[in-house]
């Protein structure tokens, strides 16, 4: 019995995983309390690759108007930044391949919409939730093609699969095809993987169609991240030396250049998708999409992009570092392992030169996702080479590294470690913890312990006269404040930042008590920084992150560091709770500031 369970296991591996990681993105998006449902399916960059879908099948409009119209009913949260150009035009900076790869669910979006009678303006739960399912369906298409590789190398399926899903399961993988399906990384590892597949059978055998598949898989990576063409250095991968390697090529250019001119062809006209986007943006085919953002290849941030508390990959998936580790000591096949470290450095290198090398928010580095199907290929060759008792001790070392890149998931999506400002100190707060309260409270310890105390106030609301915002029972008190539906703002605290009189960077710890009804859990406990009109900085932990008490009431806590940079004579800090749902108490309002 047990047996015919697991063929049967086996034999709809594909249908089990998919079902299996379609229930975790539900989990994701309804029962955890800290996710505003479907809304983080496109977010971020996310929104920038996604909305050529609306603009060019629903709108036919490139200035993206379309966002402002009120009977579109578009959330404003969905609306894309758009760069300035000449001529007072606008354009969307970001590449069109994510879009390319989304575009058969936005159809089956728009069919279904139709057919249930729901709005067709592409940000409705029907389109937000095939985005997370057409991450999924390019993961498990990718796991398809690596198998068919591993047949390739004579590499055993089931090792194959194990080791596809060892490295989705202890990387940032896992996060950027679960929790940030719109960010390009789920596509681009679909678009190396692809290539990889296209250039095998092209090896397999030399035909015009398999070049011109070539060529388009290619455009395809280029259109996602123009970077990842550096795949092209690991294709003598497939070749047993660099002699055959070079035979390879000189029998295509040799005999088949037909197949070439159709290859250079596919290539071209595929890249050229992403200029008539710009054409049809701005008036021009050629503009620097990226303007005043660029590489700066003298000075590489390699060490930052490896081992870096803020986003090192190896702090964050030390699977990898336990990956190349192996693959040196592992015995032979040096020919390979030389192409994948060639491929790999020069990759970690132009990843390392742009300007901004931690890349914004999202867990670790982010464009290294890209390149994990090489990763997975040369550690399943090595692997498959081993006995079945190195095999095992292999796989079980693995097994802390899994746990840990969960936990990792775990505390991104909990908001629990910062998206774009880890650092040393911040990393072993809320090393291996579950709980926002904790992590906090070794934090403001360490603070206190070793730090003088600038300045406190605490506002308990009891001397507040009669008003709207005021609520007779606090917490251990006659009074308290409400927030939410009718107050979206607690009474709090508001100063210039240069009243502080401090001339370097500086903590701010705010503590609260709060009560809320039930649809008022997502109550923020703020720290913002205005510019004004504009708000320049914006800090937030929710009430949803702490545990409440058995009296129904939580302490809230909330630690920052303010840059020196925000120490000026317009900037203007605020310290308040603010929801918009519900009716809520706040109480025994405080803020410490702590000299750095």
């Amino acid at each position: 019995m047990f047996n015919k369970v697991k063929d049967l296991l086996w034999r709809r591996k594909y249908i089990f995983l998919f079902l299996g990681l379609f229930i975790v993105v539900l989990t994701q998006r309804f029962l955890n309390e800290r996710q505003n449902g479907l809304i983080n399916s496109v977010s971020s960059d996310g929104l920038g690759y996604y909305c050529y879908l609306p603009a060019t099948i629903l709108y036919q409009d490139f200035t993206y108007s379309y966002y402002d119209k009120p009977e579109n009913r578009i959330r404003p949260f969905y609306k894309p930044y758009i760069s300035p150009y000449k001529d007072n035009t606008g354009f969307n900076k970001y590449y069109c391949g994510t879009s390319v790869c989304l575009l058969p669910f936005f159809i089956a979006g728009v069919v279904i919409s139709a057919i249930a009678g729901t709005d067709i303006n592409g940000y409705t739960d029907t389109f937000l939730m095939l985005v997370s399912v057409a991450a999924i369906f390019y993961y498990l298409l990718s796991v398809f093609l690596i198998l068919k590789i591993a047949r390739f190398f004579a590499i055993s399926e089931k090792i194959s699969f194990i080791t596809c899903l060892l490295f989705f399961l202890a990387t940032n993988m896992f996060h950027y095809v679960i929790q940030e399906p719109s960010m390009s990384h789920a596509y681009s590892f679909f678009g190396v993987t692809l290539f990889l597949y296209c250039y095998m059978r092209l090896h397999e055998h030399i035909t015009t169609k398999n070049m011109v598949f070539l060529g388009l898989s290619l455009a395809l990576v280029a259109l996602i991240r123009p970077v990842n063409v550096v795949v092209i250095l690991f294709t003598p991968f497939f070749s047993q030396n660099f002699r055959e390697y070079l035979f390879f090529l000189k029998n295509i250019f040799t005999n088949h250049l037909k197949g070439v001119f159709l290859f250079v062809l596919a290539v071209g006209c595929g890249i050229g998708l992403q200029f008539m986007f710009y054409y049809f943006q701005t008036g021009y085919f050629f503009i620097v999409s990226y303007e005043g953002e660029a590489f700066d290849f003298s000075k590489p941030e390699i060490f930052n992009v490896l081992f870096s508390y803020r986003k090192g990959i190896f702090i964050y998936a030390p699977i990898l570092l336990f990956a190349i580790i192996f693959m040196i000591f592992a015995k032979n096949n040096w020919f390979k392992k030389t192409i994948f470290l060639v491929t790999m450095s020069v990759f970690t290198y132009i990843t390392a030169s742009w300007w901004c090398w931690w890349y914004g928010g999202g867990l670790s580095i982010r464009p290294m996702v890209d390149f994990f199907p090489l990763f997975i290929v040369i550690t399943m060759l090595l692997l498959d080479r081993l006995t079945m008792r190195s095999k095992r001790i292999v796989l079980m070392l693995t097994l802390p590294f899994l746990f840990y890149s969960q936990l990792m998931s775990f505390q991104y999506s909990n908001m629990l470690i910062d998206s774009s400002d880890m650092d040393k100190e911040k990393f072993w707060n809320a090393f291996l913890e579950v709980d926002l309260a904790t992590i906090n409270k070794k934090r403001i310890h360490k603070i206190l312990e070793s730090r003088a105390v600038h300045k406190t106030e605490l506002l308990n609301y009891e001397d507040e006269g009669a008003d709207e915002r005021i609520a007779a029972g606090g917490f251990n008190s006659n009074k308290a404040c409400i927030v939410g539906k009718k107050n979206n703002y607690s009474k709090g605290f508001g100063f210039p930042v240069k009243d502080l009189k401090l001339g370097d960077s500086f903590y701010v710890i705010v503590e609260c008590m709060a009560k809320t009804s039930k649809d008022g859990k997502d109550l923020g406990l703020v720290i913002s920084i205005d510019e004004n009109p504009n708000i320049i900085k914006w800090d937030v932990v929710y009430k949803n992150q702490f545990e409440e008490g058995p009296d129904g009431w939580t302490k809230m806590t909330h630690v920052q560091e303010i840059d020196v940079k925000y120490i000026n004579e317009k900037n203007y800090m605020k310290i308040f709770a603010n929801t918009s749902k519900g009716e809520n108490l706040v109480d025994d309002f405080k803020y410490t500031i702590v000299k750095k």
